[in-house]
């Protein structure tokens, strides 16, 4: 939000049973002039935006003089919950309207969910319609009540006001509460952005101005719940959840809670294809139609009509996917977007010069035979870009059957899936080629190119770093293979080494890559292990390679070293200096600017070339299948990294309920059970917007200029022997 200057006073009341008592006289001036002056009266009146055209002027057309008014019909904050945005005034003379409520937290950021992990207080846009007066305008505040709702909020806090003298707004709230750890000016115009935003979204009913204008034909019905009133008569089928796209789904599809593996370029959406023509229409004619899709609809039913899929509405309900909606797109997105580009100085240089996108497309679907919690897919359209969308599969949610909100867990479990997913967008922005497979010829066509695509394990591995990995795998790293002794709480790495080697586990590296969805006895394939956990092993090393590199030590500054002693026997990875590590390697295959003005960039296969500790930069003696068929087997010292690692899991939890979470992003042995806990919700990048196709998976376009030429598994152009699906390889240079 725009950070200009909006008010230009703080003044403190104090509370008597509920009513505000002025202080002096003295006290409540601005610039040298008496406070009053800036009240709304009839000198200051004016026509504002909220909520709507019909609530300009009050109910009541009688006695235009106000002595006294009640603010009231303010919910109480529920958890999960979408806050109430409004209230009503209730005046004396029996006059009424509604005003804004915005909701902020001591930080001044704006909350539309209620959460109990972070604090939001209401602050109420107070003003008085044309056409009435004050009576003792200097006084009034003694004789405005609030409601109970909002006090119970501010607990005895001291009430204050603070006066806009070029508008008439007077925001009412308290002291210490929102806004406490910011200036007031920049708190302030905070509820200024915020109440101009709200103000629109009422006038146009909560729905984006393109929508409205849009002349095409839209699907006009929420399945069994949601109806517009439009004749379906002809049999179409006009429920959400169809996908009406033109052309074929080539998405790139990265599934990262349970494993399963989206990347064939299946739309990972439960929706039915209509590409090959079938009319979704719903049988009338709206190209001539003043009447939007919307109309008719609640705001929740709309944002439901706008991110959810016909199977999210028919087996979860309207309030519960739209406080869903809402509780992902302003608080558990934005807090796992902030999370990763804070933590990755890389993602954050980028995020300045323009390199990571600012917006993403929000699909919240429900299928159970899906394997994941959530996916980031990349669809890349010729012409157009790359198109990201963010898909939450709720039928892997839990929630509490008395509220309808998250449970407690399934709550963690989405922050951290939200977090690794948010790491892949970053990196698909910031490593293009390697992530999407592809590359761009002189003609800027962009074609297919499989050997720069990096492989699964590093793909997941990356993103699993930054995860509550063991908190979340603990299960599978304790009970599958890798060399734990239930009795002596120890991880043998000469078992590990014998499990790791065995035909009959599925951990090696490159089990995602190699293995078949479906096994040859009909078993539906694991790669969880090797992808995900083995897979984070392999990346935490190869940031410890990095660390310990005097190269990247040196281009870097990499400060510290990679183990802190408890100095009980027991040691703990350090996070901070494998982040370092880790955020050295992405920089390095993405493409930096040296100090002496040069452009670097090495591949993936140059990266462990040179962390393997060959120093001739022009042969590349181990690449990124060295690193895959040696690591752990045959490596020196990767091994007993991977043993140390799991280890210090085991020896930094304090019992089963508080085991160590194994992110990164968290200090080193962190039982912290939410990687997001109290991270702030205002975005710097990726920010959910209305889908304006209500029913079809919605890809939002990146708007990072993608080259293609950097941030693959290798620069070198494929030759016969390296092509993976050589039929799929188009002349690089031809159109």
């Amino acid at each position: 939000m725009k950070r200009k200057k909006f008010l230009t006073c703080l003044l403190a009341m104090a509370v008597a049973a509920g009513a505000f008592v002025p202080m002096t006289a003295n006290a409540q001036t601005v610039n040298g002039d008496p406070a009053a002056a800036f009240l709304p009266s009839k000198d200051s009146q004016v026509t504002m935006p909220f909520p709507s055209k019909e609530t300009q002027t009050a109910d009541y057309k009688g006695n235009n003089e106000i002595t006294s008014m009640n603010i009231g019909d303010l919910d109480v904050p529920q958890e999960g919950k979408l806050l109430d945005c409004s209230a009503v005034v209730t005046t004396d003379n029996g006059a009424s309207w509604k005003i804004p409520v915005i909701w902020a937290t001591e930080d001044g950021k704006i909350a539309n969910v209620s959460s109990s992990k972070e604090k939001s207080y209401p602050v109420f846009a107070f003003y008085v319609p044309q056409g009435y007066t004050l009576k003792d305008a200097a006084t009034i505040l003694e004789r405005i009540n609030l409601p109970k709702s909002a006090l119970d909020v501010y607990a005895g806090k001291q009430i204050v006001k603070i006066v806009d003298p070029k508008t008439g707004w007077v925001f009412i709230t308290c002291l210490d509460g929102p806004g406490k750890n910011t200036n007031v000016d920049v708190a302030a115009s905070n509820y200024a952005d915020a109440v101009k935003l709200k103000g629109e979204a009422e006038k146009e009913k909560s729905v984006p101005a393109q929508i409205e204008d849009s002349n095409t034909a839209k699907d006009t019905s929420i399945v069994g719940t949601i109806s517009t009133g439009e004749d379906n008569s002809a049999g179409e089928d006009n429920s959400i959840g169809k996908d009406n796209s033109a052309g074929e789904d080539n998405s790139i599809g990265e599934d990262n809670s349970a494993g399963e593996d989206n990347s064939t370029g299946e739309d990972n959406s439960t929706g039915e294809d209509n590409s090959a023509g079938e009319d979704n229409s719903s049988g009338e004619d709206s190209s001539d139609s003043d009447t939007p899709w919307y109309e008719g609809l609640t705001r929740e039913e709309r944002l439901v009509a706008m991110h959810c899929d016909e199977n999210a509405i028919d087996n979860l309900d309207v309030d519960t996917l739209a406080a869903l909606v809402e509780l992902i797109r302003y608080t558990i997105e934005p807090q796992a977007v902030n999370a990763v580009i804070e933590g990755f100085p890389c993602f954050n240089e980028a995020l300045v010069s323009g390199g990571i996108s600012s917006e993403l497309g929000l699909y919240i679907y429900y299928d159970a035979n899906e394997g994941g919690t959530a996916d980031i897919t990349a669809n890349d359209i010729e012409g157009e870009g790359i198109g990201y969308s963010l898909g939450v599969n709720a039928a892997y949610l839990e929630f509490d059957e008395e509220s309808g909100l998250l449970t407690e867990k399934s709550r963690r479990d989405l922050d951290a899936t939200m977090v690794h997913e948010m790491l892949h967008i970053c990196m698909y922005d910031y490593t293009t080629a390697g992530m999407m497979g592809e590359r761009i010829n002189d003609n800027g066509k962009v074609y297919p190119a499989p050997y720069v695509e990096f492989p699964k394990w590093f793909k997941e591995g990356m993103a699993s770093t930054v995860q509550n990995i063991y908190a979340y795998r603990k299960d599978a790293i304790l009970t599958d293979n890798y060399g734990y002794d239930i009795d002596s709480r120890q991880f043998d790495p000469e078992e590990l080494l014998a499990m790791y080697n065995s035909d009959s586990t599925d951990i090696q590296l490159y089990y995602g890559e190699d293995m078949p969805d479906i096994g040859p006895d009909g078993e539906e394939a694991r790669d969880e292990d090797s992808s995900y956990i083995t897979g984070h092993l392999a990346c935490l090393y190869l940031g410890y390679l990095a660390a310990t590199n005097d190269t990247y030590i040196s281009n870097f500054d990499i400060q510290g070293e990679p183990w802190i002693d408890n100095g009980d026997g027991t040691y703990k990875l350090n996070n901070e200096v494998i982040r370092q590590g880790l955020n050295a390697i992405i920089n390095t295959i993405g493409g930096y600017e040296t100090d002496s003005g040069d452009w670097n960039v090495d591949s993936l296969d140059e990266v462990i070339d040179c962390l393997m500790g060959d120093t001739d930069p022009d042969v590349i003696n181990y690449d990124t299948k060295y690193f895959e068929e040696n690591f752990i087997v045959n490596m020196d010292g990767s091994l007993e990294f991977c043993t140390d690692v799991l280890q210090s899991y085991v020896d930094n939890s304090i019992d089963d309920d508080n085991v160590v979470n194994g992110s990164i992003l968290l200090p080193s042995g962190s039982t912290e059970s939410d990687i997001l806990a109290g991270g702030s919700t205002e975005p710097l990048a990726y920010s959910i917007i209305d889908n304006d196709n209500p029913g079809e998976r919605q890809y939002v376009y990146s708007d990072v200029e993608h080259t293609y030429a950097d941030g693959g598994r290798t620069l070198e152009d494929a030759d016969d022997s390296t092509i993976i699906n050589a039929e799929d390889v188009t002349d690089p240079n031809g159109d």
